[in-house]
């Protein structure tokens, strides 16, 4: 006899069957179903239990595991049972095993049972049975185009802005506009290929999307784009944008909040920014492939003016980080609650290339808080990689489709194994004339001469492949 949600469940004829429970909300009553039928399937494609007592295996494992062992996730004999339906009767019985050995057992106990960290398990328990879903609204479970590796591909600025003060930032959009709005036109065809193949793609959206708000007096160039010019992203195969920038807040209040909802209305994750702090500050979660990611973003500028607006208890705003004290705060409990945590930092002297000292201070930080990967942005051109205790820092990939002017630019590609972080590439790009490709030839080793040059302490190869010296 097994207890699902409050509801018994007693094997029949190799089956389950639902006898009674006791009052239950109609969420658990639903979940209580669907781990019963869940259960059914795996007794039937099991045919018997070898005499074991599942419910006596059940209680050991949570008899005798520890808050440290479970992450602090509330295990219930509920989750074991979706365990059980999800991954066979041999990991329950390994899973009392060594939860009974006497041995110190730590969460790791669970990869190596069922393949997925006990963070992964829980998020898909909760989107397979509804339960706790309060606790998921800013986690998204991924399919990957391989089960052996995740691929993160990050590009830098992306603008769809309308009418600037300068020409030259309206020029992507002029040009989308004058190829009848076809973004295929925009990147090259092996560049749109790779944006869209990519597990997770993330770009920044370097503009606020309204046709509404009050241009910001006293800065230079104000940019905001049309809420409809956001369905490119899904086009570009974006799965996430980074909204803790500088241009976010360049239409006041009005256009930042007609930003949100135009990402939320899309189902388009975003990150860096929101109604107050504790939104602003929560960290985008992916699971995929057995693991939790967690992408953090926050933006060093502006350093003096306060153009863009932060975010606090009560206002809306970007998360920012000239003073990282509170950032590095959020990079360590996303660090609790996933397996790999992926900061995406808006920072840096515009129009320079080499890195500054403020960078590689909160780069270190960071790494100290638990970030795995530092991706950098807003100069408006490239600066250069360097390994902090082994943790890959790209300071900037400067603009990727944001002008008619001819640079230099790329995509960062982080990707993880069951091991780790097993690749960071580097995808030579070019933006020219409104139109982005990848570079081949002379160009190519033109762009990764540039970031060898202006790197520390790694090699990039011809392929792309970054390599720590």
């Amino acid at each position: 006899m097994v207890v699902i949600c409050g509801l018994i469940v007693c094997g029949v004829s190799g089956g389950a069957a639902l006898l009674s429970g006791d009052t239950m909300s109609a969420e658990e009553t639903k979940a209580a179903d669907r781990i019963s039928k869940q259960v059914n399937a795996r007794l039937d494609k099991e045919d018997v239990f070898d005499g074991i007592d599942l419910n006596a295996q059940i209680d050991l494992i949570l008899d005798h595991a520890t808050k440290k062992s479970l992450k602090g996730y509330p295990i219930d004999d509920s989750f074991l049972l979706w365990v059980y339906a999800n991954y066979g009767k041999s990991v329950i019985v390994d899973l009392a095993q060594e939860f009974t050995s006497g041995e110190k057992i730590t969460a790791a106990v669970w990869e190596e049972m069922t393949g997925a960290s006990i963070h992964a398990l829980w998020s898909l328990y909760c989107e397979d049975t509804g339960l706790y879903m309060s606790s998921q609204e800013n986690v998204y479970i991924k399919d990957t185009n391989s089960s052996n590796e995740v691929v993160f591909d990050f590009a830098g600025d992306i603008s769809f802005t309308e009418d600037a003060e300068s020409e030259v930032y309206s020029a992507t959009k002029d040009y989308l506009d004058a190829n009848d709005g076809d973004i295929t036109t925009c990147f090259s065809k092996k560049l749109l290929n790779e944006m869209q193949s990519a597990d997770i793609m993330m770009v920044n959206a370097e503009s606020c999307f309204s046709t509404r708000g009050t241009a910001v007096s006293g800065k230079a160039y104000h940019f905001r784009s049309n809420p409809k010019s956001a369905n490119y992203f899904l086009q570009m195969g974006v799965d996430i944008v980074n909204l803790a920038n500088n241009h976010v807040y360049d239409y006041g209040k009005r256009g930042f909040i007609d930003t949100l909802n135009t990402m939320e209305k899309m189902n388009l994750p975003y990150v860096g920014a929101g109604r107050n702090l504790n939104d602003a500050s929560e960290p985008v979660y992916f699971v995929a492939n057995g693991k939790k990611y967690a992408i953090c973003s926050a933006t060093q500028i502006e350093r003096t003016a306060k153009y863009t607006k932060e975010a606090t208890s009560r206002s809306p705003g970007v998360l920012k980080c000239l003073n990282p004290t509170l950032f590095v705060e959020y990079i360590k409990k996303a660090k609790k609650n996933a397996d790999y945590v992926i900061v995406y930092v808006h920072w840096g002297t515009e129009h320079t290339s080499a890195y500054g000292a403020d960078q590689q201070s909160l780069a270190m930080q960071f790494v100290e808080a638990g970030a795995d990967v530092i991706i950098g942005g807003h100069t408006h051109c490239l600066q250069g990689i360097q390994y902090i205790d082994d943790v890959p820092v790209i300071y900037s990939l400067g603009d990727f489709w944001f002008s008619n002017e001819t640079k230099m630019t790329g995509i960062a590609q982080v990707v993880f194994d069951a091991d780790g972080l097993s690749e960071f590439n580097f995808i030579a790009c070019e933006q020219k004339n409104c139109v982005t490709k990848m570079v081949k030839g002379e160009k190519k080793a033109k762009v990764i001469s540039h970031m060898n040059a202006i790197s520390t302490g790694v090699t990039i190869e011809s392929d792309g492949s970054v390599n720590q010296n």
